[in-house]
């Protein structure tokens, strides 16, 4: 009988809508190649060489172009802005391919949209989408820096860069209702929940 409830426990966390990528299986490129590209290509290919990012990578290919913003699809294009700030790197990566992730598990987000759009009536489809990826994201930062650099690195976002200020505040201020969430859903890509 144990064997048999391992197998289908195996079975079952096997299941996964997004492939898991092998770091041979994974391309930086760089458009316009310059300084500024080499040294986030160099920046990024040392984040995979420290951190096990094969949870987060959906795409295969990252490219990296300077002075354009970052964007998700159709192919994920980081800009050369935190070249130099590996943290703030990492979760600009993270962010991105979060939305991939969102878009390989489309339904289980529609129930957490639904969900949440209880506690948030008035904000669309999109906004709700941002604050599921905004925890995800802080949710995936505490994993590789821990919680005190996770929560430094998305306050630094917020006030360098002004990115998503209310998004993230709700995000670090209301952590267990999104982390219920997520658990409920199944959503998070760095942490299987089907095993708990």
């Amino acid at each position: 009988m144990k064997v048999f409830a391992l197998l289908v426990l195996f079975i079952f966390s096997s299941c996964s809508s997004a492939p898991k990528l092998a770091k041979d299986e994974f391309a930086i490129i760089e458009i316009n190649p310059n300084k500024w590209t080499a040294y986030t290509k160099q920046s990024l290919e040392q984040l995979q060489g420290i951190y096990d990012l094969s949870s987060i990578l959906i795409t295969n290919k990252i490219y990296i172009q300077s002075r354009v913003p970052p964007r998700p699809f159709p192919e994920l294009t980081l800009n050369t802005r935190f070249a130099q700030n590996p943290n703030k790197l990492l979760s600009l990566l993270i962010h991105a391919e979060l939305y991939w992730w969102e878009r390989n598990n489309r339904e289980k987000f529609d129930q957490a949209r639904l969900t949440l759009s209880k506690v948030y009536p008035k904000l669309k489809k999109n906004r709700l989408t941002l604050l599921l990826i905004c925890y995800l994201e802080y949710e995936a930062l505490d994993h590789y820096l821990g919680k005190k650099d996770a929560i430094s690195t998305i306050r630094l976002k917020m006030k360098e860069d002004r990115a998503y200020p209310w998004f993230y505040e709700e995000v670090l201020s209301q952590q267990k209702r999104f982390e219920k969430v997520i658990e409920h859903y199944n959503l998070s890509p760095i942490y299987d929940f089907k095993i708990l």
